[in-house]
């Protein structure tokens, strides 16, 4: 009777480490995606706020050469007049 018990324990042991091997796989695969993921989101945002950069200064250039452009317009004006 033992040896049956023991027989089914011993399978039941053998079972769960195959389970907790299996699982141990599992995350080690799901924290190479994470950090696969993490390095890809990282270069993302930095090709944001580069872009970002680059819009600021092209509206930056923008309003510069929309002011001087209304600053000619004037003098024109007062030459004409």
């Amino acid at each position: 009777m033992y040896e049956n018990e023991f027989a089914a324990l011993t399978l039941k042991l053998e079972r769960a480490l195959a389970n907790i091997e299996g699982l141990v796989r599992d995350n080690d695969a799901l924290t190479q995606e994470k950090n696969s993921l993490r390095a890809k989101l990282q270069y993302a945002e930095g090709d944001l706020l580069s872009e970002g950069q680059r819009f600021a200064d092209v509206a930056h250039q923008r309003d510069h050469l929309f002011q001087e452009n209304q600053r000619l317009l004037m003098d024109a004006r007062d030459r004409e007049s």
